[in-house]
C-alpha cells in the first residue's frame, strides 16, 4: 500500500472525503479486498468502505461527510487471494496504532471557550466543537476569577490540561487568555515555562504551531518554531490578572511579508501595557498533537521534568480559527511611562442611564496616563462632588454617581454637569436625576 492521499482538516461545506493509495499485490498474488477503515469514536468502532479501481494499480475509497466537529480517524486494509492481510499505517488495527486523522470543522468560528463556570470536576469546552479536556493531576477551580465566578488553578508540580482536537492549530488564528501568574514564575526555577503551547509534534518540546511562555525573569514570549518570535520588553506582573492576546494572519497582496503576527499584553483591567508585531514569511504548519495547558510538550507530565510546570491561575481560555480580534499592525508600550498608544484616544462618554435614580455609570478613555480629575457640578456651577481626582493610565475607565454630594447626602432632583479635565483634554456634559 503506498502513496496514501492524506486528507486535510475539511469544512463543512464539502460533500464527501476521497482517499486514494496504489494497492499492489506482492510474491505473484492477485488482490482479493481493499477496504478504506474509518471511525468516529476514537477507534473503537469502525466502518468500512470498498475500495474501487481508477486506473491499474490506483484505488480510491470516500468517506461520506460528517457532522460539524467530527474527529475522523482512517487507514486502509488490503487483503490478497492467499488470505494475507495488509495494514497502513502498518499494523493499525492492533492496539495503540497509529492512524491519519481530519476534522470537520467550520471557518471563521470559535474553536475552543474554556470559562471553567462548571465549578468543578472535569474543565468544560463551551465551543460547538465540544473538544473533550483530559486533566493530569489535580488542577482545582477557585473563585479568583478574571471574569465571572471561577478560575483554573495549577499547582505548578503535576498539573496541566490536555486537549486533543485537530481544530486548534490553523494558519490564521486567535488565541485569547487570562492568566494570574505565581511570582515564582519569575524565577530562574521557572524560566522557559510554557503555559499554553500547541505543538506539531508531541514529542518535542520545541516544535510548536504557537506557544506563550516565561522566559527568564517571567517576561512574555510568543513564538511558531521555525516561523517568527515576539518578547515583551518587561516582566509579566506577577500574582494579578493579565491578559494576553497572540492573533496571527495572512499580510494583504502585494505586501512585502506573507504573514503578522501579533502578541498583545494587557492588565486586569484590559489596558495595554505592551503589543508588538512581526511579520514573516514561513508558513504555520498545522499540526495536530494535543493542545497542552500548563505544561510544554515532549516530556511526561511528572514533577521535575523540564520544561517546568506553569503555577498559578487561568480564566477565560479562547481560540479561534481565524483573526478575530484584527489587533491593529501597531507597536504599543506603556513601560516605564514610555507611551506610544494609538488604540484610544480622549473621549467622554454620555452618562447611562439617563435620566437616572438612584445611580448612574460614566465611561471615559484616556490617550496618556496622566492626572485625571471628574467632578461633578450644578446647574449653577457649584461642585458637587468628586468623582476622580488621581493619576489614571491610558486605556478605557468608568465610574458611577450615586447621587450624593461630598459629605454623602442625597442631592435634590435635577440637571447636573459632569467635566473631565486632563492636561489634553476638557470636556462637560449634562446628565438628569430623577427621583
Amino acid at each position: 500500500i503506498a502513496d496514501v492521499s492524506i486528507v486535510s482538516n475539511q469544512t463543512t461545506s464539502v460533500p464527501e472525503y476521497p482517499v486514494g493509495a496504489d494497492i499492489i499485490p506482492m510474491f505473484g498474488a492477485t488482490l482479493a479486498r481493499a477496504e478504506l477503515m474509518y471511525s468516529l469514536d476514537g477507534g473503537t468502532n469502525w466502518t468500512p468502505v470498498t475500495m474501487t479501481t481508477v486506473s491499474g494499480d490506483s484505488m480510491v475509497g470516500v468517506i461520506p461527510q460528517q457532522p460539524l466537529g467530527s474527529v475522523v480517524l482512517y487507514y486502509l486494509e488490503a487483503e490478497d487471494n492467499n488470505g494475507r492481510v495488509f495494514q497502513y499505517p502498518q499494523n493499525a488495527g492492533w492496539q495503540n496504532a497509529e492512524y491519519y486523522s481530519f476534522g470537520v470543522y467550520s471557518p471563521n468560528t470559535q474553536t475552543l471557550d474554556m470559562d471553567f463556570e462548571e465549578g468543578s470536576g472535569t474543565p468544560v469546552d463551551n465551543s460547538g466543537y465540544a473538544n473533550p479536556v483530559t486533566v493530569f493531576g489535580s488542577p482545582s477551580h477557585e473563585t479568583d476569577a478574571a471574569a465571572g465566578t471561577y478560575s483554573l488553578y495549577l499547582e505548578g508540580d503535576s498539573s496541566l490540561l490536555e486537549i486533543d482536537a485537530p481544530f486548534l492549530a490553523a494558519k490564521e488564528f486567535l488565541v485569547d487568555v487570562w492568566v494570574k501568574p505565581d511570582p515564582r514564575l519569575a524565577t530562574t526555577d521557572f524560566q522557559y515555562c510554557r503555559f499554553l503551547n500547541r505543538p506539531r509534534n508531541a514529542a518535542s518540546w520545541a516544535d510548536n504551531n504557537y506557544q506563550l511562555r516565561f522566559n527568564p525573569g517571567g517576561v512574555l514570549y510568543a513564538g511558531t518554531d521555525g516561523s517568527y518570535t515576539i518578547t515583551m520588553d518587561d516582566s509579566m506582573q506577577m500574582d494579578t490578572w493579565n491578559h494576553i492576546m497572540l492573533e496571527v494572519r495572512d499580510a494583504p497582496a502585494g505586501d512585502t511579508v506573507a504573514h503578522y503576527a501579533v502578541l498583545r499584553w494587557a492588565d486586569a483591567n484590559d489596558n495595554i501595557i505592551q503589543q508588538k508585531y512581526v511579520g514573516f514569511d514561513a508558513d504555520i504548519v498545522e499540526g495536530f498533537a494535543p493542545l497542552r495547558i500548563g505544561k510544554a510538550a515532549g516530556t511526561d507530565p511528572v514533577p521535575g521534568a523540564y520544561p517546568p510546570f506553569y503555577k498559578g491561575y487561568y480564566d477565560n481560555i479562547k481560540i479561534y480559527n481565524y483573526p478575530a480580534a484584527n489587533l491593529p499592525l501597531q507597536n504599543l508600550t506603556n513601560i516605564d511611562g514610555k507611551e506610544n498608544n494609538l488604540l484610544y484616544s480622549y473621549e467622554l462618554s454620555q452618562n447611562y442611564p439617563n435620566p437616572f435614580n438612584p445611580v448612574t455609570d460614566i465611561k471615559f478613555s484616556l490617550a496618556k496616563t496622566g492626572k485625571v480629575q471628574l467632578v461633578v457640578y450644578d446647574i449653577l456651577g457649584r461642585k458637587v462632588k468628586t468623582l476622580i481626582n488621581s493619576t489614571m493610565t491610558f486605556g478605557k475607565h468608568s465610574t458611577q454617581w450615586n447621587g450624593t454630594d461630598e459629605f454623602g447626602n442625597r442631592v435634590s432632583s435635577g440637571i447636573y454637569f459632569y467635566r473631565l479635565d486632563t492636561k489634553e483634554f476638557k470636556q462637560t456634559k449634562k446628565m438628569i436625576l430623577m427621583k
